[in-house]
């Protein structure tokens, strides 16, 4: 069986993770989503996650956590979205919005604090 080809965003997520793993610097994916269960007789609708949660938390050397939100090159960012990068913000937490390595490279490489997206 072959897999899925991947989408614009999958492909910017997949060369982040391959960036973060070479330079074994830990990070979870954190999944948002649903899908149906389907047992005899029954259907259940289950929600995965909130709305909003960036594609990945990752654990930067001099920084500390990073909120991740990958999208491709035209992506937009969801209202849910805007408002988890904001709540970050005000927190003083650390958000990015990353279209490619060179967005989060800064972060992971040369660790500085500064403001992201």
């Amino acid at each position: 069986m072959s897999a899925r080809p991947l989408t614009p965003e999958g492909t910017v997520l997949r060369t982040i993770k391959d960036g973060l793993r070479a330079l074994r610097i830990p990070f979870w994916r954190c999944g948002v989503g649903a899908h149906v269960v389907k047992g005899p007789g029954t259907r259940r609708y289950v929600k995965l996650g909130d709305a909003g949660v960036p594609d990945l938390l990752v654990l930067a050397p001099g920084v500390g956590a990073l909120f991740v939100e990958v999208k491709s090159a035209r992506g937009k960012l969801s209202p849910e979205q805007v408002a988890f990068r904001d709540a970050c913000r005000a927190a003083g937490a650390v958000h990015v919005v990353a279209r490619g390595w060179d967005d989060l490279a800064p972060w992971v490489t040369a660790p500085r604090l500064r403001g992201a997206s």
